[in-house]
């Protein structure tokens, strides 16, 4: 994400006139063995919107600016959950889709919807428009945390793979004598 903060930064999009995000994680949809089952419990604080989503709008808002504007719906789809290991049904209040709209600082307007109620999540989709371009970063992972892959183009060219210089990827070095 470094990578496309850094394209939009020197112009590649032109001017951001919108954003839209999206992160459907997978999910058992009903179901949780009963060592899961704290986080039916908002009051619990683990949940899509406290962790998912405050995650995924802290890497955004580092990308493509801060939020001048929002409105939004938090809801839980899925009411209650089965025990796997139990059979015990559990009262659920936690939300499990998040969908926020606004408008950016510099006049762009994004769309972010973050949900774990989806039997097979589809991962997570970052599109930005501009006036010049486009830039798509794509993961097939749960979360924006996975192995992501950027494409854009810019005015008639067609959409293609932009390939992530090694400066923007971090990397862990390990070494044998990393624990002397």
């Amino acid at each position: 994400f470094l990578y496309v903060k850094d394209l939009i930064a020197n112009g590649y999009i032109g001017d951001l006139l919108s954003c839209t995000v999206t992160q459907h994680q997978g999910g058992l949809v009903n179901t949780r063995d009963s060592g899961r089952s704290w986080m039916a419990d908002s009051s619990m604080g683990v949940n899509p919107l406290t962790v998912g989503f405050a995650h995924l709008v802290d890497w955004l808002t580092q990308v493509i600016g801060p939020f001048t504007q929002i409105s939004g719906h938090i809801s839980t789809q899925v009411p209650v959950w089965k025990e796997i290991d139990t059979g015990n049904e559990i009262t659920v209040t936690s939300p499990d889709t998040i969908m926020v709209t606004g408008r950016l600082q510099g006049g762009a307007v994004a769309s972010i919807t973050v949900a774990s109620a989806p039997y097979h999540g589809s991962g997570m989709r970052l599109e930005l428009h501009g006036t010049t371009g486009t830039i798509i970063a794509t993961s097939e992972a749960n979360s924006h945390i996975g192995p992501v892959e950027v494409f854009g183009c810019q005015k008639n060219e067609p959409l293609a793979n932009l390939e992530i210089p090694t400066t923007f990827r971090l990397c862990l070095l390990y070494t044998s004598d990393a624990a002397d």
